[in-house]
């Protein structure tokens, strides 16, 4: 398909995708009612609405994003102007046509100066999506997040050959989120699929290849293996042959049947389940880096420290500081 049968024009123009003309009405053009109505939601495996869609616009409502975490995926896509994006330490100058990808537990703040006109629109969803797009039954608290760990977060698309249609995705996703009409749930779903493969393809997200390639027998073991990992994690001296023995694996075997169905270590994970409790515990319920560390099966601080600092690369003394903001 040639690039100018892909032409999506904003405002009130038509949207060219192959031979389909869809109608646009770019809605970050639009003055909201009531500006100040928004407030972020958090999301949970319980929420009704497993994504949340919004427009931050710092005319209509200035915003400056405090440092915080979630358990979900954010992608933040900038519409217009500029602004500094912190992640997990790391200062990014974001502006129109950048794409933001935030993992769950990257610790997140945006600044924009006062009265400059910037528009990002943010979609975020919890990783459970991911697992109703494929027809297989798979369940992971952690996995998804963990084979992202270390995805580049920002690309520009200016030069990108998607970054029509994914203009095109993020603004019909924000009028479906927006309006909210019959069967918008599917509708966001189809989008929010799209625009995921899209990432994959750009190298900025990597999909569990249990979900693509195995059997539902294989996803069937995998998913018992990642649960006992996930629910026995923070015992301090849970390791890899208990969980061989509770599957009735040979140790050896255990370790390639992990390394093989996700293309990292089991200690790696572990280490990385027992950082984002830590976080929780650290953000969410005020202990101290000794508490974190002891209710996360690290034994003492130092070992916890010197993990956290490896697989974050800044010192968890740093979500003590954000705490108190």
């Amino acid at each position: 398909m040639s690039e100018s049968n892909r032409q999506v024009a904003l405002g009130n123009q038509q949207v060219a995708l192959g031979n389909q003309q869809v109608a646009l009405d770019n809605p970050y053009n639009k003055k909201r009612a009531n500006p100040e109505s928004y407030l972020e939601r958090e999301l949970t495996t319980e929420s009704d609405i497993k994504s949340d869609i919004f427009l931050q616009d710092n005319i209509s409502r200035p915003f400056n994003v405090t440092p915080h975490w979630h358990d979900c995926f954010e992608i933040l896509f900038v519409i217009k102007g500029s602004a500094m994006q912190t992640l997990n330490q790391q200062k990014f100058l974001v502006k129109e046509n950048d794409l933001i990808i935030i993992k769950r537990g990257d610790v997140h703040s945006t600044f924009c100066e006062p009265g400059e006109d910037v528009k990002i629109i943010v979609i975020k969803f919890l990783p459970e999506f991911i697992y109703s797009i494929y027809s297989h039954s798979f369940e992971s608290i952690y996995i998804t997040s963990f084979l992202n760990i270390n995805i580049s977060p920002v690309k520009n698309l200016d030069n990108s050959p998607y970054l029509n249609s994914f203009c095109w995705l993020v603004n019909s996703l924000l009028d479906e989120f927006t309006k909210k009409e019959l069967s918008f749930e599917i509708a966001i779903k189809g989008y929010l699929s799209v625009l995921i493969s899209i990432l994959v393809r750009l190298d900025m997200f990597v999909i569990p290849e249990i979900l693509v390639r195995k059997s539902q027998k294989q996803n069937n073991s995998l998913t018992a293996l990642l649960n006992y990992i996930e629910i026995n994690a923070l015992k301090e001296n849970f390791n890899l042959n208990d969980v061989a023995k509770n599957l009735n694996f040979n140790y050896s075997y255990c370790s390639r049947y992990f390394k093989k169905n996700t293309g990292k270590g089991f200690h790696e994970f572990l280490t990385y389940i027992r950082i984002c409790e830590a976080e929780r515990k650290l953000l969410n319920e005020n202990r101290s880096i000794t508490q974190a560390a002891l209710e996360t099966g690290f034994g003492n601080s130092s070992v916890f420290s010197k993990a956290y600092k490896r697989m974050r690369g800044y010192s968890p003394n740093h979500l003590i500081n954000i705490r108190k903001i």
